[in-house]
This record gives C-alpha cells, sequence and structure tokens, in this order.
C-alpha cells in the first residue's frame, strides 16, 4: 500500500526471479500485458483476505481468484516448459485464463462456479488456429467432440471440441488430452 509504482515493480521482479511467483504473457501482445500466479494458494488467501482466515467468508471474487492461482498452478506443475502457458483477451473484454500452445492450440477458462462460455466462444471464434476448449469448473467431466461456440452478437459460428473438469482433475489434464488424441506439439 505504501510502495510506488517504481518499488512495487522491483517486488514483482524479485518475486518472479524467486520462484514465488511466474509471469504469464498475454498471447500475440505487441505489450508486455502480462499478469502473475503466485505459487502459494495460501499466500494468495491471505492477500486477499486478511488475517482473520478463519473468520472471513471468501467472496466469489476471492474464490475465482484462489481458483485460477490453483489451476495455474498445477497447469504449470504439468507442463515441460512454461514457454508455452500464456493468458488471452480479446478487444471486447473477454478472457480467456489460460492459453496452451502445446499441446495442441488450447483455451482453459477456469471458473469458481458453472459460469458461461463467452469468453472461450469469443476465442474459437477470433482464434481459428485453437483446436481445444477446456472448461474448469464444477460438476462432472464431460466432453462434447462438437460444441458449437458462437455470440449473441456476431454472426459466425464454429464447431469445436470442448472439454469441461473440476478443478479436482487438472493435474490429470495431460492424460486427459491424451486420451482424446491431443498430442505434444514440436
Amino acid at each position: 500500500q505504501h510502495a510506488g509504482r517504481r518499488e512495487a515493480k522491483k517486488l514483482v521482479a524479485k518475486t518472479v526471479g524467486a520462484r514465488g511467483a511466474h509471469k504469464i504473457r498475454l498471447y500475440a501482445a505487441e505489450h508486455d500485458l502480462s499478469k502473475y500466479i503466485l505459487f502459494d494458494c495460501g499466500l494468495v488467501h491471505y492477500l486477499l483476505n486478511g488475517a482473520d482466515l478463519l473468520k472471513t467468508t471468501v467472496s466469489e471474487r476471492s474464490r475465482a481468484i484462489l481458483c485460477e492461482t490453483f489451476v495455474g498452478n498445477e497447469l504449470i506443475a504439468t507442463m515441460t516448459t512454461r514457454d508455452d502457458l500464456f493468458y488471452w483477451k480479446s478487444g471486447n473484454r473477454a478472457e480467456v485464463e489460460f492459453f496452451l500452445k502445446s499441446p495442441g492450440m488450447i483455451g482453459v477458462e477456469v471458473k469458481a462456479s458453472r459460469g458461461d462460455h463467452k469468453s472461450l466462444n469469443s476465442l474459437a471464434l477470433l482464434e481459428p488456429e485453437v483446436n481445444l476448449l477446456v472448461k474448469i469448473t464444477e460438476g462432472l467431466p464431460s466432453f462434447d467432440p462438437k460444441y458449437e461456440a458462437a455470440l449473441p452478437n456476431q454472426s459466425g459460428r464454429r464447431v469445436i471440441p470442448m472439454m469441461r473438469i473440476p478443478h479436482y482433475l487438472v493435474s490429470r489434464l495431460p492424460a486427459l488430452l491424451a486420451e482424446r488424441g491431443v498430442k505434444e506439439v514440436n
């Protein structure tokens, strides 16, 4: 709260350098519009809710950030290189939390609860090289090989595979992708 912008940037750089956080770049961006994932979900919880962790009800926004942090950590742990991990954002404010360049071009949306598919649909329609959508959310796992991505204010449609998995299966994502025939792209 008391640090200036320059000091805050130094602190973030030191945290990344100390391997306490990971920098995730915006896919296909001309400027550095990175976001950061802290490797310690407990620290994230503390930063979001303060010292009274046990007396505090976690807000829906904080829960969403914690889910994104957890999923980001699990994805990083399963990847052979972090250079293939991005996030994606469109001009109409749609954002997909994670964009994997390998294996395949995959959009990974994280929802604390069920949520909608608008951001994944935007990704599918605006990025033709994307070959799979993954939604991490509550509920049972499912796979729809012919999911139809569409937006109410756009005329285009695209048929693309969509996988839905619960949060607790994120560490198995590479195996689930392999089962569906998604292989490493080199």
